[in-house]
């Protein structure tokens, strides 16, 4: 009977991850068909991480805004609303989209989403200390600055590893051009490429290890 019972133990966990894993994938197409298209501008590296394989790390920019000054916010206990937040993000002058506004409960209209992580600090950073001001007195500033919620959209985008290094080759190369696409859709958001002119960086990175390669073969 005990043997049984683990069987069955071990049976009903697989079919549980299963579908755990089938709903984020379910998930995941949805947004990427349904999803409005969404457009940051970035800076992105590979880390070479040898646990997690070659990725691209993703660091948007316009992902700090104020906080909703009707939220009833605690300073001294600000940390505890750390991921938290929703956020609601448009479109700025300079035709890339940023996160406009913060709020515990979204009330106006709006793309509001959940992000990847969200952290509550003073408007007033610990840079703006003034040399000989006491901690107290720069405390007491800082509460007066208000609030600002920093927040992190998600960042990785998985790669072949035959092409990483040519992609993080072009990346160091165009860091000021990057441009990280995402698709929004029912309060989620996920990241689906980024662009260098345009143009996705998976195509290039194609495109520079095909020319390395007829390089090298015609030097030999």
């Amino acid at each position: 009977m005990k043997s049984i019972s683990k069987v069955l133990v071990v049976a009903a966990t697989v079919v549980l991850q299963c579908l755990a894993i089938s709903y984020l994938i379910y998930r995941y197409e949805r947004i990427l068909k349904s999803g409005e298209e969404v457009s940051f501008k970035c800076r992105a590296y590979d880390p070479r991480d040898p646990l997690r394989g070659r990725y691209l790390r993703v660091s948007v920019e316009g992902s700090t805004t104020n906080v909703f000054m009707k939220e009833k916010i605690d300073v001294n206990r600000r940390h505890q609303y750390n991921d938290k937040f929703f956020v609601r993000i448009e479109p700025s002058t300079n035709g890339f989209w940023c996160v406009a506004e913060a709020a515990l409960n979204p009330q106006r209209e709006g793309i509001w989403i959940k992000p990847q992580s969200s952290h509550v600090e003073f408007c007033l950073s610990y840079n703006e200390k003034k040399d000989n001001e006491n901690y107290g007195d720069f405390y007491n500033r800082q509460k007066k600055s208000g609030l600002k919620v920093r927040t992190s959209l998600p960042n990785q985008l998985f790669l072949n590893e035959k092409i990483a290094p040519e992609a993080d080759k072009i990346l160091m190369k165009e860091r000021e051009k990057l441009v990280a696409k995402y698709k929004v859709y029912d309060g989620k958001i996920i990241i689906t490429d980024i662009l260098v002119d345009d143009k996705p960086i998976v195509e290039l990175a194609k495109e520079k290890k095909k020319d390395d390669s007829k390089n090298n073969g015609s030097r030999k």
